[in-house]
């Protein structure tokens, strides 16, 4: 007998690295060519052929062994730690049995594989068959219970027919007053039975056809609310898009009309502005006046060239630097009028007087 443990534990035959196997999980006995699997207490337990096991269990060749995920070889386990007795005695040549048995076993594996083929094969085949057959019988049933349908039907009829004739005969052939207003009340109370279920059926109708109504004017409602919200929404856009380019055009015209009023104020500051003036102004405001430019001209340009803003500016400089002018001269008409009434003065002392009175632009435009 030999036996073989399996499990986590390196202190096993076989050791199995699966977080789900128990350190001794399970023993592999073999003794007189039979072999059984043992299972040790395990957490996860054992599975054969997905089966758990308790305790000893006999194996097939064929036979799947589970612990955790791992899938155990247990024939190679068994063929690899399985001694066989060594032929000491001279004997006759025989054929090597274990040879044999791995041709048998695999023999019999190839039968069992072609076996499980063909089972599943037939398997399919018999389901498909079995599946067809239940197709067509579930349409014989139905083809019968339609043929029963028209033959109860016809019966039907045939015993409304009969019925009727009957009535007629009884009609006839009954004289009996009170027979016939028991007939009629019958057939009165069918016939308001009959008129009360018309009436029902009728309400049924007139009831669907006024919710029908209702849903047909609930959804044209929310259409033209819908469009409704659309039209307003474009409207609104539209408004707000119009009122943005009247604002820009009212700008535009305010900015326009600010410019010529600029203009027309410019005009009137430089029609009678000096050259000296001009030339101040274009030097302050940066202008380019080589090659003996007209500081007027060169003004002019700048004056149209610039935005409102600095429009302002310039006619802001234009009077500032005038009205210094203007002081200027004034101061010299002063200065003038003094050097003439003391004429007793020494002419050095008058000029000083008159150098000291009139002082360049370019000390006035720094002021």
């Amino acid at each position: 007998m030999k036996v073989i443990t399996i499990g986590r534990s390196s202190e096993n035959d076989i050791v199995v690295d699966d977080f789900k196997v128990s350190r001794v999980h399970l023993q592999l006995v073999f003794n007189d060519g039979i072999c059984s699997v043992v299972d040790l207490n395990s957490s996860n337990g054992t599975f054969v052929n997905g089966q758990k096991i308790n305790g000893e269990v006999q194996l097939q060749p064929n036979d799947v062994i589970r612990i955790g995920n791992t899938t155990l070889p247990w024939q190679e386990y068994v063929n690899t730690h399985t001694t066989p007795t060594p032929p000491n005695i001279p004997t006759s040549p025989e054929p090597n049995k274990k040879t044999w048995l791995y041709v048998i076993i695999g023999v019999i594996a190839l039968l069992l594989v072609c076996g499980g083929g063909f089972a599943i094969y037939y398997n399919y085949q018999q389901r498909v068959e079995k599946e067809q057959q239940e197709l067509r019988e579930q349409q014989e049933k139905e083809q019968k219970q339609l043929q029963e349908k028209e033959k109860r039907e016809q019966e039907i009829r045939d015993l409304q027919k009969k019925a009727d004739q009957q009535f007629q005969n009884d009609l006839i052939s009954q004289k009996n007053q009170l027979n016939e207003k028991v007939r009629n009340t019958e057939k009165e109370r069918d016939n308001a039975k009959k008129q009360n279920e018309d009436l029902n059926k009728q309400l049924d109708a007139e009831k669907k056809s006024k919710d029908q109504l209702q849903k047909e004017a609930d959804a044209e409602r929310k259409a033209n609310q819908e469009r409704l919200d659309s039209i307003q929404k474009e409207n609104q856009a539209s408004a707000t898009k119009t009122r943005e380019q009247l604002n820009e055009a009212q700008t535009e015209r305010d900015e326009a009309k600010k410019s010529n009023e600029l203009m027309a104020e410019f005009i009137k500051e430089s029609s009678n502005l000096s050259v000296i003036v001009a030339k101040q102004v274009c030097k302050e405001l940066k202008c380019d006046l080589s090659n003996n430019a007209d500081p007027k001209l060169v003004l002019n340009d700048k004056f149209i060239s610039s935005n409102n803003r600095d429009k302002q500016k310039i006619i802001s400089k234009i009077k500032t630097l005038k009205s210094k002018e203007k002081v200027v001269n004034s101061s010299k008409e002063k200065t003038d009028s003094v050097s003439a009434n003391l004429k007793s003065s020494p002419q050095q002392d008058l000029k000083n007087d008159t150098t000291n009175a009139y002082q360049p632009m370019d000390s006035l435009s720094h002021e």
